[in-house]
């Protein structure tokens, strides 16, 4: 069946946008443009999160060890 197929399978897409004029420019890809920065913002947000509760977690075993 195609749920059979499509769940044993990894899917990769890569995609190319190309879209023509002004009214694409400043309002689909602008938008696209900027959910795309969203995201790599969050992404960097959460991995100095991350680093921040490591060295905060080692500083504490280190602390208790000693």
């Amino acid at each position: 069946s195609l749920m059979a197929l499509s769940s044993s399978r990894s899917w990769r897409y890569n995609v190319f946008l190309s879209f023509h004029g002004p009214d694409v420019r400043s309002s689909y890809l602008s938008h696209l443009r900027k959910q795309v920065n969203e995201a790599d913002m969050i992404e960097k947000i959460a991995t100095d999160v991350s680093n921040k509760l490591n060295a905060s977690l080692s500083r504490i075993l280190m602390a208790w060890w000693t």
